[in-house]
């Protein structure tokens, strides 16, 4: 059965992985980006510009970022994907809030100026046009950066246009610009997210993949579907969500 309404409704499907690392922790980010890469590879995408440490460094090529990746420390990184053909735009180093199909990252930790958190986490976004979307391709993804990193958490999140990855909730738009701000709530959950390895769940997603501690700590009220992916991670979701595809 297909959700006609969420069909006409959503423009990208958001996949968001998290791992908990702490000071001493080594993340092999290769690995990771090249299983999201051949997802827009394979859909016949070539990068558009990929932007690491907030501006600054810029490439348009892959072989440059990944010489990068050999010898510095990557706090953050946003890479923009466009169809094979596509003429060159404005957008190549788009802000990550822009309606893109892209892969974004950022390490916290490394980016403090005290150092005085010992525990934290990284994130990966990968976002990808909805009509891509189906549950097996996002098990897929999810099962191999858990190979490649050994995942904490991850969960997936549907958008219409306009909307922020990041926040979750609607962009300002106007003729000049897009932007969107941080609020309260969006820093409180940003302090919370280190303690998903403890249990701490954001909210409850469509698709989730919990870790054991998460699920010990959830409600069985409205779990339809759940099934063991690895031995860390287990997706839970609703039944509807499995007969979409």
């Amino acid at each position: 059965m297909i959700n006609r309404r969420r069909k006409a409704s959503f423009a990208y499907c958001a996949v968001k992985l998290f791992k908990t690392i702490h000071q001493s922790d080594f993340v092999n980010l290769r690995p990771c980006f090249d299983i999201m890469l051949n997802l827009f590879l394979s859909k016949e995408y070539s990068l558009r510009g990929i932007e690491v440490n907030y501006g600054a460094k810029k490439w348009k090529k892959l072989a440059s970022f990944y010489q990068y990746l050999e010898t510095n420390d990557v706090i953050y990184f946003n890479a923009n994907f466009k169809p094979i053909g596509d003429t060159p735009d404005e957008k190549a180093f788009a802000p990550v809030d822009i309606d893109y199909t892209g892969i974004t990252y950022s390490n916290p930790l490394l980016n403090q100026s005290d150092k005085t958190n010992e525990k934290d986490y990284i994130d990966f976004i990968l976002v990808f046009p909805y009509e891509w979307y189906n549950l097996e391709l996002v098990k897929c993804i999810v099962k191999e950066v858990n190979t490649a990193i050994g995942l904490t958490y991850a969960y997936v999140y549907f958008m219409p246009k306009n909307y922020s990855s990041i926040t979750e909730r609607p962009l300002k738009v106007s003729f000049f610009s897009v932007s969107s701000s941080l609020t309260k709530e969006d820093t409180e959950l940003r302090n919370n997210l280190k303690n998903i390895d403890c249990g701490f769940i954001p909210k409850k997603y469509p698709i989730n993949f919990y870790n054991g501690r998460q699920l010990e700590l959830l409600t069985s009220t409205g779990i339809e579907y759940a099934e063991a992916i690895s031995d860390n991670l287990t997706l839970v979701t609703t039944r509807a969500e499995t007969e979409q595809n």
